[in-house]
């Protein structure tokens, strides 16, 4: 089956020029409201594409470990069986062999515990950085990342540091 690379990007809140311009350097990207509509919006495309999730890029704000889709709060306090993380769960069985997560979010990366839990409930690794990310200053896959990059897998592993790289294809070009 063939596979497909599918970048989200929350355009929920008033006009904010991040965004805009985000959705302005990237082409075919979907645009999200919450956690829910991405697991619609790209499981649809998925099937209407005949294809597997190689890669989802997601573009969102983030601050200290916490980031925000719509009105869903990733990493922060919820109550049990309340956590908008869960929800993902329903791309698992649209992702290939080698798919993967890219968090395109500032800081995201400074929760390990809610970036493990995230791999655990989709069954891929997910990438992120510690730092702020400029995903609007770059045309590459996923912007300027201002800071290490982690790496949470699902057998509960977690890597940090320079030797982490996000696996692109060449023709990609290089990871900024």
């Amino acid at each position: 089956m063939d596979t497909i690379k599918v970048s989200v990007v929350d355009t929920s809140g008033k006009f904010d020029l991040t965004e805009w311009a985000t959705c302005l350097v990237r082409l075919d990207e979907i645009e999200v409201s919450s956690v829910d509509d991405i697991v619609e919006k790209v499981s649809r495309r998925c099937i209407a594409r005949e294809a597997m999730l190689e890669r989802l890029d997601i573009f969102a704000h983030g601050k200290g470990g916490i980031f925000r889709i719509g009105d869903d709060w990733i990493g922060s306090v919820h109550a049990p069986g309340d956590d908008p993380l869960i929800t993902f769960g329903g791309l698992q069985t649209f992702f290939s062999d080698d798919g993967i997560i890219v968090l395109c979010v500032c800081e995201a990366g400074q929760n390990d515990a809610t970036l493990l839990k995230f791999s655990r409930i989709v069954g891929v690794p997910v990438y992120a950085t510690t730092g702020d990310v400029s995903p609007n200053m770059s045309f590459s896959n996923f912007g300027w990342w201002w800071g290490p990059t982690v790496a949470a897998f699902p057998d509960g592993t977690f890597a940090r540091g320079m030797s982490v790289r996000i696996p692109v294809d060449p023709w990609e070009g290089p990871q900024s």
